[in-house]
């Protein structure tokens, strides 16, 4: 048996790998509407890169938390 307390799911606080993927799955998403709806193919390419620079920056973050709580 482990010596730390057992928390009850309905109020434990949600995981950071599950927010690092909702995060990137809303990002796609964002992204993928800009593709279809902005004309400008260079104003996309930044929006891309800075959709997939703040899903790695999330993906880090969530990392760094689930390494911490070891």
């Amino acid at each position: 048996m482990s010596d730390s307390p057992q928390l009850d799911p309905t109020t434990r606080p949600p995981e950071p790998v599950a927010i690092s993927q909702a995060v990137g799955v809303l990002l796609a998403t964002l992204v993928a509407a800009g593709w279809f709806t902005i004309d400008s193919v260079w104003i996309n390419v930044v929006l891309t890169a800075v959709g997939a620079a703040a899903t790695i920056a999330a993906t880090l973050k969530a990392r760094s938390a689930v390494d911490a709580h070891r």
